[in-house]
């Protein structure tokens, strides 16, 4: 998993935001390359689980292409997910997606 690019989208994220996509323990996590991490690390954004946590980012450039919805139709099993910043395309999904 390429963690630079997570750390940079995720980043990205932030500024644009206004919030940390990511939190603390989630980032520390990461960072200790704990396996029990998956899913996908695009150019465009990350769809990662870890158990039943998702942890979903679209950089700003790439958002409104239904990248979200490609990759949530790919998470197997229950998730749980929590926007950090309360953006509304965020609650979309939550809503679409039952979160």
């Amino acid at each position: 998993m390429n963690l630079d690019l997570v750390r940079t989208i995720a980043d990205a994220a932030t500024d644009v935001d206004g919030a940390d996509p990511l939190d603390e323990g989630t980032r520390l996590s990461l960072r200790a390359g704990d396996s029990g991490w998956s899913g996908v690390v695009t150019d465009d954004g990350f769809a990662l689980t870890h158990g039943e946590e998702l942890h979903l980012v679209v950089t700003p450039s790439a958002r409104g292409r239904g990248l979200a919805t490609s990759w949530l139709g790919d998470v197997d099993g229950p998730a749980r997910a929590w926007s950090h910043g309360g953006h509304p395309a965020a609650a979309r999904l939550a809503e679409r997606f039952g979160f």
